[in-house]
Parts: C-alpha cells; sequence; structure tokens
C-alpha cells in the first residue's frame, strides 16, 4: 500500500501524560490503524510548570498542562488525522476545541456497581471533568461543551471498533516513554 493510501484509512488517537518522579509530566501520542498498527508515535520533553504558574493556575494547571499545552502540541505535530482521540486522564479533555477531533476519556470497562453522578471528578483537580456516557463496553466521558460528540463516537464505535481493546494502546505508549526517557 502506498504511503498516501495508508493516511487516508480510518486512524485513532491514544493519548496519555505520565508523571515522572521528579514532578514533571511527560506526554506520549499514538495514532493506530483500525487493526491497532501503529502509523506513528510522539513524546515530548519533560514539562515542568514554574512557581508562578502554580500559583496562577491553581487547580486549573494541571488541566491546562495536560490538554492544552502537552496534548494540543502532540496532536498537532502529528501527521494523521485521528476519527478522534483517546485518553485516560480525563486531565487531557481540554485538548478538546472547535477544530479537533472529538476526545474520549475511557476509564476502563462500564460497571452498573460503581456508577457514578454522570460527572466524573478528576481527584487532582477537584472540579467536574466531564459527561459520562457507555462506549461500547467502557465507561467514557467527553468534555462537558462538547456532548454532542457522543454520537459521533457510538457511531464510530459500530463501524470500526466492536472488537478494539481501547484501554491497552495506553500502555505501549507508557512504555515507549519510559524507553525513550531511558535512552
Amino acid at each position: 500500500m502506498a504511503a498516501s493510501d495508508s493516511k487516508s484509512l480510518p486512524s485513532l488517537g491514544f493519548l496519555t501524560v505520565v508523571q515522572r518522579s521528579d514532578g514533571s509530566l511527560v506526554g506520549g501520542y499514538l495514532v493506530l490503524s483500525p487493526i491497532a498498527r501503529p502509523l506513528e508515535f510522539h513524546c515530548t520533553s519533560p514539562v515542568e510548570a514554574n512557581r508562578a504558574q502554580q500559583i496562577l493556575y491553581g487547580r486549573t494547571l494541571r488541566p491546562y498542562l495536560c490538554g492544552e499545552q502537552i496534548g494540543r502540541a502532540l496532536v498537532d505535530r502529528a501527521q494523521h488525522r485521528p476519527l478522534f482521540v483517546c485518553t485516560d486522564d480525563p486531565d487531557i479533555l481540554p485538548l478538546r476545541g472547535d477544530q479537533s477531533p472529538p476526545v474520549v476519556c475511557v476509564l476502563g470497562p462500564a460497571d452498573p456497581d460503581t456508577a457514578t453522578d454522570g460527572m466524573p471528578h478528576h481527584p487532582s483537580t477537584a472540579v467536574t471533568i466531564g459527561a459520562e456516557f457507555q462506549w461500547g463496553p467502557y465507561r467514557a466521558w467527553v468534555h462537558p461543551q462538547h456532548t454532542a460528540d457522543q454520537t459521533t463516537l457510538q457511531t464510530h464505535w459500530q463501524q470500526h471498533l466492536v472488537d478494539f481493546d481501547l484501554c491497552e494502546p495506553f500502555e505501549r505508549i507508557r512504555q515507549a516513554i519510559q524507553e525513550t526517557q531511558a535512552g
């Protein structure tokens, strides 16, 4: 298959942020084909807020760093535009903007015994971070300003993802980040 043909195939983005022992954050972004093969991978250098940012941003610092700084840099650098971007970190949901693809936070299998009030709260920020819905077999959240993305994501699930494990790519990203940081 020609390189230009591979860019026309639907792709899926997976984005996570790892906190290092020194407190800095490293983001990793993996773009996969619908059969879970890597199309591209990018990661950031460690990002650390200065003291002024910590004071001025307060509880909103981590969502700003993860979503708007790290996430935006990684997604903008990618050559493939995915159908959507999955994350396992609710602080990445602010990545979703008017021009970006839908961003969905996947935090594991849907389990009615552990249902929340529908508005999850992230422990690092203590603020409401999204609108919850069931996405195939997963609990998922979208940014509260983009709840219409749920319909788009449900359509993609039915068309492309029935047998796709949406949690597995995050482990690949963490391992790749660890490997790049060790070198």
